[in-house]
């Protein structure tokens, strides 16, 4: 957690670079923030989903269950996850 409050302490120093090198506009630096911020919220999102999952031992009532992803990888059902997340966030 605190290495994200130390990426949003020096956003300006990594966008400047950024900038320097892309020249990007204002408004394009504004959809980068927002789309990391998405992603990030995501991810966090999705990791709480699974760990609620993980918590009720993976028993027929939880998401992973019910969508057969019990016998998978801990990766695969995260990336499972992730994909959950994106679609009811988007949708």
């Amino acid at each position: 957690m605190s290495r994200i409050l130390k990426v949003g302490k020096e956003r300006n120093t990594l966008i400047k670079h950024l900038n320097d090198i892309f020249k990007l506009g204002q408004g394009v630096e504004r959809l980068v923030y927002f789309i990391f911020v998405f992603l990030l919220m995501c991810h966090i999102t999705s990791c709480l989903f699974y760990l609620c999952a993980k918590m009720e031992e993976l028993t027929p009532e939880t998401w992973v269950s019910q969508k057969g992803y019990q016998d998978y990888e801990n990766f695969d059902v995260k990336s499972k996850s992730d994909f959950e997340i994106m679609n009811r966030f988007t949708l």
